[in-house]
């Protein structure tokens, strides 16, 4: 799922004492049952039970190892400092001391409280202190909501709302503004006490509260933009997207952004809400769509599509791209490249298009819907979740396509590098589709193409008979089974009766040995580089910059060994050898150890966090006649 914004899912790094709020990536509400965390001083009647559960239920905020969250506990300005800066994303790194007597380059919050007090965030005392220690007012979080946030005003106060609250007071206009968007009900119904100290509970709502708001789009020119009834300048790096021309399926868009004074410099979420319409009879297709035309500009974030008829085109979008349920038409894209996930969840039986696309991990979710890759689109791995049509033109690369459990239907029409059916379940694979090497996992598979198949793997234990169920109708359309020439097996009878399909008897050999090893890597840019090959039982690994990416490991062993049971980050997992070329050979992956939920490899910088100097390989093999012997295996990463 696409996040709900860019801003607080940097607040993964904002724990920096034991009673910090840790915030990290945002969702939207949940189901507190179902998501929210348990704690024994967080009772259901308080208001901010829904924020302190779904939040840190989602990894969001973090209580106490006793079981508790401390609501009623103080936080510090400089905690607050640190937690609005990451929030709104503003760049800490560049910044000019703000030359507060009590903040110290080397501290911790530095950063943070010299960015926010550059942009006139927050100040000082009239002394040229900070007081980055002293406990944080209710009225001073106030202020720094509103002149953190884009979708908060200072506002006229709002008389006889709170009754100590006075209107001459210098928190009255930002007290309002949180009334006005109900970020705060007061601590009564009748008080707001501003020179209250704020509480872990009262930080979490509003900040929770704030960030699920939505700033709108209401006007565009080639100059401004007018948001929530504020207008705005344009950075000359963005007037590739707000401009007049986009300015239709901009209207009503909600945008989530950075800004420099009344300059919006980049846009952090997108979600668009404009309709297209149906192209008229005898026009062309994709002619009714709404466009936007992004000038190769760049999202520094999410893009969602929440609507009809939509066309996105010269566009790069470093965070996730979504078509939404609410698409259940036309999308047409020209020129799109998205660096995060690309999720499909709309669209239909008619097209779903991407020319000229650079993708780089797709996910269809929506039944039955058509997706089309053309025009020297790649995609780098390709997941399907759902009965669905592919499509590719010979220009396109699809590198990786998995089929996962509830796919029971998948046209193909594509030319594809490794095909992986991950479904368990009985399978139709149609269509004109040219595989080159095809690993499914369980049986009851039909194929009805007319294309070909140049490597079949079959798993370990399994038939060619069990796996493809129609074997003996589409065997000329597999080049080879195993690495070897294609040959249908025979099944031995019942009883094991003599004569050329008896099975063969498992080695008895005790012999359990890995004899070769091999990395996978790739640059930055996606491109192969060379790995390392297995030297006394070590793998180099340290020459490979952070920016690189891990992608397997793969382990050759002697023809005895059935399966390896590894001890990763997060459990026993057990990965079977496959027999590719008479040799026997088993693919161990980031995500096997428990470092990549992605499944699309690793950095290097997140493999060496997990595991500092060296990554251990560690487990057992085991022989077909159940034999063990532990190995280990070392990767050198520093």
């Amino acid at each position: 799922m696409i996040q709900q914004s860019k801003t607080i899912s940097k607040l993964l790094a904002a724990a920096v004492t034991a009673t910090t709020l840790i915030v990290t990536p945002l969702i939207p509400l949940g189901n507190v049952e179902a998501s929210g965390k348990k704690f024994k001083d967080v009772v259901e009647q308080e208001f901010y039970y829904e924020a302190v559960n779904v939040l840190t239920g989602n990894q969001v905020l973090n209580g106490y190892s006793d079981g508790t969250f401390k609501p009623g506990n103080k936080i510090t300005r400089a905690e607050v400092a640190k937690i609005i800066a990451e929030a709104i994303g503003i760049d800490t790194t560049n910044v000019i001391n703000p030359n507060f007597t009590d903040v110290s380059k080397g501290a911790w919050y530095y950063p943070s409280v010299a960015a926010l007090s550059n942009a006139k965030i927050i100040g000082g005392y009239g002394d040229q202190s900070f007081k980055p220690d002293a406990e944080i007012t209710r009225a001073e979080m106030a202020k720094i909501l509103v002149e953190a946030y884009d979708s908060l005003d200072k506002l006229p106060s709002s008389k006889g709302k709170f009754t100590d609250v006075e209107e001459n007071s210098w928190y009255a206009g930002y007290i309002a503004g949180l009334i006005h968007k109900e970020i705060t009900n007061g601590r009564t119904p009748t008080t707001f006490d501003p020179n209250g100290l704020l509480t872990r509970g009262e930080a979490a709502t509003f900040v929770y509260r704030t960030e699920n708001l939505s700033s709108t789009i209401k006007a565009v020119t080639d100059t401004t933009i007018t948001i929530n009834g504020i207008e705005y300048e344009i950075d000359s790096k963005l007037k590739g997207i707000l401009n007049k021309n986009n300015s239709e399926i901009l209207e009503n868009a909600k945008i989530k952004f950075e800004k420099a004074d009344r300059t919006i410099t980049k846009i952090t979420s997108l979600d668009i809400t404009s309709s297209g319409a149906a192209s008229k009879s005898g026009e062309a297709e994709f002619s009714g769509n709404v466009v936007l035309d992004g000038g190769n500009s760049t999202i520094n974030g999410d893009l969602k599509i929440s609507s009809n008829y939509v066309t996105v085109n010269n566009l790069i979008v470093t965070g996730d791209f979504e078509i939404g349920t609410e698409l259940q038409n036309d999308f047409y894209s020209n020129n799109l490249e998205v660096q995060g996930k690309t999720i499909v969840n709309g669209g239909d039986t008619n097209t779903v298009v991407f020319k000229s696309g650079k993708l780089n991990n797709v996910e269809i979710n929506k039944l039955n819907v058509h997706v089309e890759s053309k025009g020297n689109t790649s995609i780098k791995e390709l997941n399907v979740t759902n009965n669905a049509n592919i499509s590719a033109d010979a220009t396109s690369t699809i590198n990786k396509l998995s089929v996962k459990e509830n796919v029971t239907a998948l046209e193909l029409n594509a030319e594809v590098e490794s095909l992986y059916l991950e479904n368990n379940k009985a399978l139709l694979l149609k269509g004109q589709a040219e595989i080159s090497n095809l690993y499914p996992n369980g049986d009851s598979i039909t194929l009805d193409i007319t294309g070909s198949i140049e490597n079949l793997f079959v798993p370990q234990g399994k038939t060619v008979e069990s796996v493809i169920s129609n074997i003996n109708q589409v065997e000329d359309k597999i080049t080879n089974i195993n690495g070897g020439v294609a040959e249908v097996p025979v099944t031995p009878p019942a009883g094991g009766g003599g004569g050329g399909g008896a099975a063969v008897p498992p080695s008895s050999s005790l012999t359990l040995q890995i004899t070769g090893a091999t990395l996978t890597m790739q640059n930055a840019s996606g491109a192969p580089i060379p790995g390392a090959s297995i030297v006394n039982n070590s793998l180099d690994a340290s020459r490979f910059l952070d920016t690189d990416r891990f992608i397997d490991v793969t382990l050759e062993a002697t023809s005895d060994v059935k399966s390896i049971q590894l001890l990763g980050y997060d459990g026993v997992k057990t990965i079977n050898f496959t027999t590719v070329n008479g040799k026997s050979i088993a693919v161990i992956r980031p995500s096997d150890l428990g470092v990549d939920k992605q499944g699309d490899g690793v950095l290097m910088s997140t493999l060496r966090s997990y595991f500092d100097n060296s990554l251990p390989v560690t487990g057992a093999l085991k022989n077909n006649n159940g034999t063990t012997a532990n190995i280990s295996l070392t990767v050198k990463l520093k």
